[in-house]
This record gives structure tokens, C-alpha cells and sequence, in this order.
């Protein structure tokens, strides 16, 4: 027949009859028949089904199908199984065979035969796996069947429950969970290979296993007795604890499922049900990121007495490793208030784990907290933790004001003990600074006793003591075991010679102290000569002459130390350390004092140019000899040498840009250590040692900076976005450089641009220090971080502070550098607005923009130029508030004509923002000038008309706020009327909500210092901070004075900080404890979706049984979004589609699901949902099939027949169109609805967002026939 008019016909004498076709040849021709059976043709396995339910039903019209056994078709399977393997569809109809065939025959030697067969050559192949399912589902209609599973070994298909192959467990799981229900012992070798911790099963296997097991027990009455032995069992409660710890979220998932099924077996125990149901809240409340979901859920912490001490160490490992800084401090200050560590808590180590900022949180939270622990305690702890992890240290307590009470003799005597056995210099000096030297003052017992007491236990111990405080002691015993120390000076140096030197080396640190070596000197001096006339480089001899020199050289002796410099060979001794194997320690020791030496010697004023000409040779050989502390000396020498004149020469400058290569690598060596940034400060100091002021052209000094620091600029600028404070180093040096050098260093300028736009989004570390330290509103001297905090931010604000040093010099080429920067700036910003007009808040785009926009609102202010580039920005781009905010101060200061500015706003395409910020600089130039022209009122009225909402309410604002400035009463002045109009209408219906939001904007709040608007407040704090911009952003008065001080410079156009009122984000809940919950019912949480646990490749097919057996409904909403062109609105749509079950989502383009803005808030919703492409142009004919399917077509439209939507009954077939984000649905797709419904509004506002509009449909659909019907 030929090509149908109507789609009646069409759709009638279309249908596809392939299955009736193998109906009739299988009663016409068995033979035919029987070939496409065989073949496993999908229409013949379907007919097969019919024709064996008839015979089922025992009807006498059923042709002879006698052969068709279910021996025969295992046969046809085990030929076809890898075809099967593909075909889904093909597959489900041959089992469906299979399983009415093995019914009907009901023989179980056709069961065993197959299960024989499955054991031996079937068990990895998961087709199979299927096949046994649907035997397993016979068994249980048909008890006969069961005999065939006698020989099944149980326990090779329970080891499949850890099989790599995420399908072959899946279908495991699902054959278990059948066999159970007649073979009891499947539960009993599912819980023993669960218990049997021989580690050849996972954690996750493991946790995967028990999940199961327990809901499947949980579900039958006949597996009581199991479900008895899981709850008593130690080895799983064990291994729930290990997975409430683990890292990875499903693990922790399926450990909480099966607590909480557990815990149903434990009603007779109200307590510790309770504390379970506290441990639950407080792991499941730490899945989420957000403050105020987790934070009202960790006091349960303390409701989790009943439980063993392990499972309080999980809630809090877990409280101290999230992700939410907040969390996180919560969790150290309450182990440091509440908890205590001791030696006999076995899981103690799992804290230190979770502590990768030990030392910055806990100094933190002595410095800051409001009621800190006792001294007592804290130093217990950190002894203990420093027994289990060296790298935890003591820290500072240097406001004794704040724990002096917390120290007794009890607590002194065991931290004496402390450093005395550990020898930790870092930790003395502390614990004598802070603790000893406080306590021994205003101890109620002597103090020249204690002392005495102290120096009789250890002499470097009680020198170092009286280095810190004027203590009470005797002199003559101190002189008289000064003296005892000269008798270790003897023939055999030992190190008890070496610990003398060391400590006459301390008394020179305290010049109260020298005078008592006195006496001693000239005795030193003696043994010294004798020393060098019999020089020895063994280790020990050479160790404490190097030593002798370094005192020589404290005192003052140079006379001594340039005697051992012409006596002394370097070479030699290096000979002989090669030579030998002795204490390596030693060596260290001897560099480290000679690297010392050499840089003190250069330092005073005396040196000869024999012994200088004798350090240059020799100081360069260290840097691969010794150790850090000899590299922090040589770029000390270094340093002094390059500052020096006459130093670099035209012959000796490639010998000095070696050594600064050399000690670069070296540096490099300790890239993961703490003396890296150390490192790399000495190193900077020493790069541009040589530029200094009136250097010329010709000079080499010139030459240095032009090669070497421009070739280490480059390379440090490339390592400032992996290093963070690198960058800081570099600028703090480089801009207090002479100007004039500078500006003859050509890529200077491209130097300072990178400076200013200098900083990316933190890392995780830097960003919870950040926020940690402002989170406790860190404001004492107590502690200094590892890093310096803001250390991108402070680049910034002291390459614009350069800009006023620049400024300010007279030199000829400032201002065309000032310019040309300027220049470089703008162009900077419109080429980012170019290739990116729409970007997201916080973004690496808006960063830029932010900074660009800083930068030039001190720049434009020392130039003077008319900043009209950014006066087409503000009017023509879509910009973040904190960029505009910044533009309209600048345009408010400049001096652009405030009619030019007027004037712009009747150009076309001009931005709704911009309006508005021609509406604040008008307020902002009115109260600079304090004066208010009449002709700006008449200006702004016509826009208190306007179509835009905003626009309306910010230009009725504006005249308010004008005629309210500039009128002591405005109600009877030449503004009177329009003025009680406007506040007429601003409280009228649901303006009054937006015009709070508005009156409280900050820029009509007379915050500012109107006279000088661009303060580097302003621009760096005061706007940053109002907008929300993150805290590395936000630039506080104690930073930018540091920067100041960094560049050496005058406080100039400091400004002040306004302090801003804040909204409250959050209304506080109180938390009504349940008694039969412990409070959960009241913590808010995020609902876990049944995906979200089983997640998979081929979802709804690899699900455990009781799962597949839900058959899909036909019936159920199709969403069509082909109208909505918008990703971020089709991402929303997708997320909500998911969330309320709908059967279709259907968009314009598959390749806007692939977009970032969509998937950004899908949230992976597609990957749940069944999506489908549908052209816009198409819409019309896809509406008409689908009504001719039976679904009803519902709009979301306002129409003159549209209803309100809760007076709509959804059809269980429906498909809901949603229009444009503007234009909405069209006039021919409105004609194809058979519903029209929209949602009553409240306000002024015209309409919904599409998004929003499309979720409430889809609830009030599922409210209608999916609550209550699933469970939901």
C-alpha cells in the first residue's frame, strides 16, 4: 500500500505484527518455526512465551511444541552467549523461556545438569549468572526444583561478592539472596567470609558484603538466628568502625545502613541506642560541606558515652579531618577543652593522621581561644602526640599574662626533665622563654636555689636560662664551673671539650654575661695557639678549633680568627674527611662554624684584602660540603660581597653568576622543607645585592640586572602558582630597588603587570589557614603561620604601592611609565571581556577583572586621564557588583563631566547595571561636591518609570535619598510631592521586601569619606569585603600597613575600614532532643537517594533482585525543554527532573548536557535520567504523536484560560512544555495543549524563572501520583 494522508491510517496498518507472523508459522509450519527459534530471533522467542502460557493455561489450541525443552535451549545459549552478552532485549526473552520451560517441566536434572555446567566452565561468564537467577525463581515456585541445587557450591559464588567484576557481583548478589530462601548455610558462609579477615578481601568488599547480608537478613523471620550472631559478632562491629573512618563516602554509606539495622535488635537498651543514633547523626550531618548543616550535630559527640571509646575516636577523626575549616576547629577544641589523649587509647596514631596542620591548628586555638585549657593538660597532650609524631612541637606561649597560673612545680619539674632528655634547642628556647624563666621569677621558693639546683644538673642549661631574664644567681659558683670546663681542653679532644666551647659560645649572646670570660680568655687564647702550630683536620680537633674561632669571632677577636684563615686549608681538610669514615655529625659542625666565621668576618670593618681575596675562594667550595645552616651563611657572604662596590667586576662577574646558579639548585634540594621560603628570601637579598642607586648604563651592576634577576624573575613568577608566598619574596625586594634602574629595565613593566594581577584560587592548606585564622579573628601576635597569610594579596598592594613611590620621584620617565602601565591595564581588560563576556563569581576571569580594575583606580587618580574606557564598561558590560562598585568611585572621582555622564544613558544597548551605576555616581558626585543640582532630580523622574523593576526602584531611591540629604525636611520642600510619592509607592505589595535589600545598599549608606573616595581601603577592603569576595581577597588595614612598611614607604591615602552591618545568613534553630533518637529528627540533612548507594554501570540491570523485579510503568511525566536555550537552566531542569522521577527530559541539543553551566547545576542528574533530543521545530508534530499515544499535553504558560495549578489534575500520561526564558511558549504550540496552568503570584515581579517554574510542575505531578504510591 502506499503512503497514507492520515495519521489513523498511517499509524493503524503500520504496527509492527512480527510476533503474530511466528504465531501463525508456528501453527502453519513447526519446522519454519523452529529454525528462527533456534536462531533466537527476538519475534519467535516472544511467540514462544504466548504459546507456553497457553499451554500453561492448559488450552487445547496450542500447536505441538514438544520440542521445545529446557535442555535444549541451555544448549542454544551456550552456542549464542557471547551475542547474548550484547543483546539486552534478546537476552530477557530467552530467560523468560527458560524460566517457563524448566516451570513446566518441573525436572531437576535439567536444574542440576545446568548448575553442573555453570560450576565447571560457566562461572565468569555473566549471562549465565542470569540464567541461574531465573532457575532460582523456579525453585521457589516449585519446591521439586531444588534438589538440583544440592551440589551448588556456596561458597565459590559467596567469593564472588568480592570479585573485581562489578557485574559478575552484582548478579551474585542477586542468586545469593535467592538460594538463601532454602538454603539457610548461604548466610552462614556469607557472615564467615565477612569475619574471616585474612586480608584477601577489600575494606570496600568487605563493607559491601555486610551491607547485604544484613538487609537481607533484615527482611526474613528465618534468618533471626544469623542476624543474632552479626549483632554479638566483635569482628564486625570492628570492621564498621574501620569503614565509619574510611575515605571513601559509599563505604561510609552502607556502614551507616547497616548500624542502623543493627541497632533495631538493641530496643531493650534505651542508652546506647541512643548514643548509636548520635554516632549516625554526626557521621551522616559530616557527608555535607555546608556549616550550618554539620555543626548543629557535633555536640552529640558527648551523647556517645554508652559506646566503646573507639567510636568516639571515629565521630571526632572525621570532625578533624572535614574539608570545613569551621568543623574541623570545632573538633581541636574540644579535644584540647573536654577530651584527653592517653597512652591506653589503642587508635590514638589515627588523630596525628587527620592533624596535617597539627602545629598552625593547635597554636592557633591556644592563641585564640576564649577559655583555653589548662597549661597542664595542653603540654600532657602534645608530649604524648610528640611520642607518636616528632614533627608536632611545642608551641609558643608567649602571652605569659594568659597562662601563667596554668604551670606549678609538678608541671616545671617535668618539663626540665623534658628538655634535658631530648636536647631540642627549638623547644628550650620556648619552654625557657615562656615557662622556666616566668615561673622561676614569681615562684613563691628562691630563685638563686632553683637556679643553683638547675646548674648543678646542667651548666648549658642554666646559661641558657640566664639568656632570657635577669634571674638571681651566684656568680662565683657560675665563674668556678666556668673554669672546671678547662680542664677538658687536653691532648684528646673529646665532645665534652666540644660542649664547653658551646657553652662559653652562649655567654657571649648575653653582654650582662661576657665579663665572666674575662679570666678565661686569655687562656683560651693560649690553647688556641698551640692548636694551630700542630693544626689537626680529624674530625673532633678540627671541630673544636672551628669552634674556637666562631667564639674568637663573637668576642671580638679578629686578630684570632684572620691567624686560623692564613693557617687554615680548606683543601686539606677535605682530603682528609674523604680520607677517613668518622662522625658525619662532625663535619657538620665544622662547616657550619666555619660558613659562620667567614660571613662575621666579612661583616666588620677590618678586613684586609688578603682575608677577603681568602673568603672569595673559599666560601663558594661550602655550598656543597655542609649543610642548610652553611648554605643560609654563603648567601649571607654572598650577599655582603655583591653589595660591595668594587666587587663585580667585569672579570669576576660570570664567577659570582655560577655561584648564584649554584646555590639556586641547592636551594631546590630542600623545596619540601621548612627552610625553603628562608632559603629563597636570603637568596633574593643576595640577586639584587648589586643594584643600587646611580648605577649607569655601562656599570655592571646594571649588566646583573638585566641578565641574571631578569632571568630569576621570569622563573619565579612561573613557580609563584605552585609556591605560594615565592612571588611575595621577590616584589618585597625588587620594588625598593632604585627607580631609576627600573625604568631602564625594559621588562620591568610586564613584571609589575604579572605583580598586579599576581594570585589564583588557593589551595585547600592555604584557604583552611586563611579562613581559620579570620574564623577565630586572629588578632594577637602569638602566631606566625608557615606561609604568610595573603601573600598573593600582599603582592598586589605593594606593586600599586610602588605606583605612589613612582609618583613621587622626579625622574623624567615616571609619568610615560605611569601611562604606558595604564595602557597595558585597560587593554588587559578589554581583551578579557572579549574573549569571555559571561563568567562566574570568584572565577579566575573575575579575579583578573577585579584586580585590572584596582590597579587603575590608584593609577588613573596620579595620571589625571579621563577614564572614559571604563565608562563604555560599565554602561555596555555585564559585570560582577565588586568591579562596577569600583568603576563608579572612579568615575564619581574624575573628572568626567557629570552631564557627559548624564548623556550617556541615551545610547542604545545600554546595560540595566549600568543605568544604575549612572544613578550611584550621581549620588556619589552629589555628596562629594555637597552640593544637589535641580536638573539631576528632573533627570532621574523619567526613570522612576521605567520598564525594568530594578531600574524603577534604584532611580525612586536615589531621589529619596538626594531630597532627603539635602533637605532637613523633605516633606516641605521644593520636592515635597515627589517625594511622598515615591515613598508611597515603595510601600506598596511586594516593593517593600526589595526596597530593605535596596535602602541598605552600602553606597547609599554614607559610609564613605566622600572627599577622597579611591582609599586603598576602599579598594582593597571596604569593596571586596561588602561583596563577598573570598578572603585572600580581602585586604585588612594590618596588611596593607605591613606592605607599607615592606616598601619602606609613608602611609599614604590609607584610608579607614568601614565596618559594615551583616545581615544574619541564618535563622538558629533550637534543637528539641528526641528521646528516642538522641536528638537526629532535629538535625537538618540532605536526603540520600537509593543511586547515590548503588551506583554502576549499567544501573537498573546490574541492581539486586528485589529491585529488578519492578517492572517500568508505562505512565509518567515526559518534561520537554527544546524552548529553554539557556544551559544553566536546562542544568537545573535536568536536577529537578531526576529528583521527581520523570520518565523523560527532553532538551534542543544533547551538546548543551555536555556544557560545564549545565553540569554545574545538574549536579550528574544526567546521568540518571533518561534524556532525549528534540529540535524546537519539531515540537508541533512531536505533541501531536504523543496525544494520539494518549498523553495529555499540559503548558506552563499565564493565558486568558489558564488556571491556577492547584486546581489541576495532572493525567497520569502527561507532557509538560515549558516556553522560553522570556517570550515564553509560543501562539501555535499554546493551540496543541490540551492544559493550561499557571502559578499564582504574590508580588510584582512578572513571572518565574523557567527552572523554578518547571520544578513546581514537576512536584505538583509528583504529589499527585507518585507520594504515597513509592513510598516517597
Amino acid at each position: 500500500m502506499g503512503a497514507f494522508k492520515t495519521s489513523f491510517f498511517r499509524e493503524l496498518l503500520q504496527q509492527n505484527v512480527a510476533v503474530y507472523g511466528q504465531l501463525l508459522l508456528a501453527c502453519r509450519d513447526g519446522a519454519r518455526f523452529r529454525g528462527n527459534f533456534d536462531r533466537l530471533e527476538e519475534a519467535a522467542l516472544e511467540a514462544a512465551i504466548y504459546l507456553l502460557v497457553l499451554r500453561g493455561q492448559k488450552s487445547e489450541d496450542v500447536p505441538d511444541i514438544e520440542w521445545m525443552s529446557g535442555k535444549r535451549l541451555l544448549g542454544l545459549v551456550e552456542d549464542q552467549h557471547l551475542r547474548l552478552q550484547k543483546e539486552d532485549v534478546r537476552l530477557g526473552l530467552v530467560l523468560n523461556v527458560v524460566g517457563l520451560l524448566v516451570l513446566q517441566e518441573g525436572d531437576w536434572r535439567t536444574v542440576g545438569y545446568f548448575v553442573d555446567r555453570f560450576q565447571r566452565d560457566f562461572f565468569e561468564l555473566p549471562v549465565f549468572y542470569e540464567v541461574l537467577r531465573v532457575m532460582l525463581l523456579a525453585s521457589l515456585e516449585k519446591d521439586a526444583l531444588r534438589v538440583g541445587f544440592e551440589r551448588f557450591d556456596v561458597d565459590r559464588l559467596v567469593g564472588n561478592l568480592h570479585s573485581e567484576s562489578h557485574q559478575i557481583q552484582l548478579k551474585s548478589l542477586a542468586c545469593l539472596q535467592l538460594l538463601s530462601n532454602f538454603r539457610p548455610e548461604v548466610c552462614e558462609s556469607w557472615f564467615e567470609a565477612i569475619v574471616r579477615d585474612d586480608g584477601r578481601i577489600s575494606q570496600e568488599h568487605r563493607s559491601f558484603m555486610l551491607c547485604h547480608l544484613v538487609e537481607t537478613g533484615a527482611r526474613r523471620e528465618d534468618l533471626r538466628e544469623t542476624m543474632a550472631k552479626v549483632v554479638l559478632s566483635e569482628d564486625v562491629w570492628r570492621l564498621l568502625n574501620e569503614c565509619c573512618e574510611s575515605p571513601d563516602q559509599l563505604v561510609r554509606k552502607q556502614a551507616l545502613s547497616v548500624i542502623k539495622s543493627l541497632i533495631a535488635y538493641q530496643v531493650d537498651k534505651k542508652s546506647t541506642v541512643e548514643s548509636w543514633q548520635s554516632f549516625v547523626t554526626i557521621v551522616e550531618a559530616l557527608g555535607e560541606s555546608q556549616t550550618h548543616l554539620v555543626l548543629p550535630a557535633l555536640p552529640f559527640v558527648g551523647k556517645m558515652d554508652q559506646l566503646k571509646p573507639e567510636w568516639k575516636n571515629s565521630a571526632l577523626k572525621l570532625i578533624l579531618r572535614h574539608e570545613n575549616n569551621a568543623v574541623s576547629g570545632w573538633g581541636i577544641n574540644y579535644i584540647l577543652k573536654q577530651d584527653s589523649f592517653n597512652d591506653k587509647r589503642q587508635s590514638l596514631e589515627r588523630f596525628l593522621s587527620a592533624l596535617n596542620l597539627s602545629n598552625t591548628i593547635i597554636q592557633l586555638t591556644l592563641s585564640t581561644s576564649t577559655n583555653p585549657p589548662p597549661l597542664d593538660r595542653i603540654l600532657l597532650q602534645l608530649e604524648t602526640l610528640a611520642k607518636l609524631n616528632a614533627s608536632v612541637k611545642l608551641p609558643s606561649l608567649s602571652n605569659w599574662d594568659e597562662f601563667q597560673q596554668r604551670v606549678d612545680g609538678l608541671c616545671f619539674e617535668r618539663l626540665l626533665a623534658r628538655v634535658r632528655a631530648r636536647k631540642d634547642g627549638t623547644e628550650l628556647e620556648v619552654l625557657a622563654r615562656d615557662v622556666f624563666v616566668p615561673f622561676m621569677r614569681n615562684e613563691r621558693t628562691s630563685t638563686e636555689r632553683r637556679f643553683g639546683q638547675i646548674l648543678d644538673m646542667d651548666v648549658m642549661l642554666a646559661v641558657r636560662l640566664l639568656q632570657h631574664g635577669n634571674l638571681s644567681f651566684s656568680e662565683v659558683d657560675l665563674k668556678a664551673k666556668l673554669t672546671n670546663l678547662l680542664l677538658t681542653f687536653n691532648d684528646d679532644d673529646s665532645k665534652a671539650t666540644l660542649q664547653s666551647v658551646e657553652i662559653y659560645q652562649q655567654l657571649t649572646t648575653n653582654p650582662n654575661l661576657t665579663p665572666l670570660l674575662d679570666e678565661i680568655l686569655p687562656k683560651l687564647v693560649l690553647l688556641f695557639h698551640k692548636r694551630l702550630n700542630r693544626l689537626n683536620y680529624e674530625s673532633l680537633p678540627i671541630a673544636v678549633t672551628t669552634q674556637l674561632v666562631r667564639l674568637f669571632c663573637q668576642l671580638g677577636r679578629t686578630d684570632m680568627v684572620d691567624l686560623f684563615l692564613g693557617t687554615f686549608s680548606l683543601e686539606d681538610l677535605v682530603a682528609t674527611i674523604q680520607g677517613c669514615n668518622e662522625d658525619k655529625s662532625l663535619h657538620e659542625v665544622v662547616f657550619n662554624a666555619l660558613s659562620e666565621v667567614l660571613v662575621q668576618r666579612l661583616k666588620s670593618e677590618t678586613v684586609n684584602e688578603a682575608i677577603k681575596t681568602k673568603i672569595c675562594q673559599d666560601f663558594p667550595k661550602l655550598i656543597d660540603l655542609g649543610s642548610v645552616q652553611v648554605l643560609y651563611n654563603t648567601l649571607e657572604t654572598l650577599t655582603i660581597l655583591l653589595a660591595q662596590p668594587a666587587t663585580l667586576k667585569e672579570e669576576t662577574f660570570d664567577a659570582f653568576r655560577e655561584v648564584i646558579n649554584r646555590c639556586y639548585r641547592e636551594i631546590l634540594i630542600y623545596r619540601k622543607s621548612d627552610h625553603f621560603m628562608k632559603l629563597m628570601a636570603r637568596f633574593v637579598r643576595a640577586l639584587v645585592a648589586p643594584v643600587r642607586e646611580g648605577d649607569t648604563e655601562e656599570n655592571q651592576n646594571n649588566a646583573w640586572l638585566k641578565e641574571a634577576v631578569n632571568e630569576y624573575c621570569g622563573m619565579f613568577l612561573d613557580q609563584a602558582v605552585t609556591i605560594g608566598g615565592l612571588a611575595n619574596l621577590l616584589f618585597e625586594k625588587l620594588l625598593q630597588l632604585p627607580v631609576a634602574a627600573l625604568l631602564d629595565w625594559n621588562p620591568f613593566a610586564r613584571i609589575l603587570l604579572v605583580g598586579l594581577l599576581l594570585g589564583e584560587g588557593q589551595k585547600r592548606e592555604q584557604r583552611i589557614e586563611d579562613e581559620f585564622c579570620a574564623a577565630k579573628a586572629l588578632t594577637t601576635p602569638l602566631f606566625t603561620p608557615p606561609t604568610q597569610l595573603q601573600s598573593d594579596a600582599r603582592v598586589r598592594v605593594m606593586c600599586v604601592l610602588f605606583l605612589y613611590r613612582l609618583a613621587s620621584t622626579n625622574h623624567s620617565d615616571a609619568t610615560l611609565f605611569l601611562l604606558k602601565l595604564e595602557r597595558m591595564l585597560i587593554e588587559r581588560f578589554q581583551q578579557i571581556s572579549k574573549s569571555k563576556e559571561r563568567y562566574y563569581a570568584d572565577s579566575q576571569t573575575h579575579r583578573h577583572k577585579l584586580r585590572i580594575v584596582q590597579a587603575l583606580c590608584v593609577l588613573l587618580k596620579l595620571t589625571g586621564t579621563h577614564p572614559y574606557p571604563l565608562l563604555e564598561v560599565v554602561l555596555y558590560e555585564t559585570n560582577q557588583p565588586n568591579i562596577n562598585y569600583l568603576i563608579e568611585l572612579i568615575l564619581a572621582d574624575s573628572s568626567i563631566d557629570t552631564l557627559t555622564i548624564i548623556n550617556s544613558l541615551r545610547a542604545d544597548k545600554v546595560k540595566v547595571s549600568g543605568v544604575q551605576s549612572v544613578f550611584v555616581v550621581l549620588w556619589l558626585r552629589c555628596c562629594k561636591t555637597n552640593y544637589l543640582d535641580v536638573e539631576y532630580i528632573n533627570f532621574l523622574l523619567p526613570w522612576t518609570m521605567a520598564q525594568n523593576f530594578s531600574t524603577r526602584l534604584y532611580a525612586q531611591i536615589t531621589i529619596a535619598k538626594l531630597i532627603e540629604k539635602f533637605y532637613d525636611k523633605p516633606e516641605a520642600g521644593p520636592f515635597g510631592n515627589i517625594h511622598a510619592a515615591i515613598n508611597s509607592y515603595l510601600k506598596q505589595g511586594n516593593v517593600e521586601k526589595n526596597l530593605e535589600k535596596c535602602m541598605k545598599d552600602f553606597r547609599f549608606n554614607r559610609v564613605f569619606d566622600y572627599a577622597n573616595l579611591l582609599t586603598l581601603e576602599n579598594v582593597f577592603h571596604n569593596i571586596p569585603r561588602v561583596s563577598g569576595m573570598a578572603a585572600e581577597d580581602v585586604v585588612g588595614t594590618r596588611v596593607l600597613g605591613e606592605c607599607f612598611a615592606s616598601l619602606k614607604l609613608e602611609r599614604v591615602n590609607l584610608g579607614e575600614a568601614i565596618e559594615f552591618g551583616e545581615l544574619s545568613v541564618e535563622k538558629r534553630e533550637s534543637l528539641f532532643l528526641s528521646a528516642g533518637f538522641g536528638g537526629a529528627d532535629h538535625i537538618q540533612k540532605k536526603i540520600v537517594p537509593l543511586k547515590a548507594v548503588e551506583p554502576g554501570r549499567e544501573l537498573l540491570g546490574d541492581l539486586p533482585e528485589r529491585l529488578r523485579l519492578r517492572k517500568a510503568k508505562e505512565d509518567g511525566l515526559i518534561v520537554v525543554a527544546s524552548l529553554v536555550d539557556r544551559a544553566p537552566n536546562l542544568g537545573g531542569l535536568a536536577r529537578s527532573s531526576e529528583i521527581f522521577g520523570v520518565r523523560q527530559y527532553v532538551v534542543g541539543s544533547l551538546k548543551d548536557v555536555e556544557s560545564k553551566e549545565f553540569q554545574a547545576l545538574s549536579m550528574t542528574a544526567e546521568k540518571w535520567l533518561n534524556v532525549a533530543e528534540l529540535k524546537s521545530f519539531q515540537l508541533v508534530d512531536y505533541l501531536r504523536e504523543m496525544k494520539a499515544k494518549g498523553y495529555a499535553i499540559v503548558g506552563a504558560e499565564q493565558t486568558t484560560g489558564s488556571r491556577p495549578i492547584q486546581q489541576i489534575q495532572f493525567p497520569a500520561r502527561a507532557v509538560l512544555v515549558l516556553g522560553h526564558e522570556k517570550e515564553g511558549l509560543p501562539a501555535h504550540i499554546i493551540s496543541q495543549l490540551d492544559i493550561v496552568a499557571e502559578i499564582p503570584q504574590f508580588g510584582v515581579v512578572r513571572s518565574l524563572n523557567v527552572h523554578v517554574t518547571g520544578a513546581i510542575f514537576m512536584w505538583e505531578y509528583a504529589r499527585q501520583h507518585l507520594v504515597g504510591v513509592e513510598g516517597s
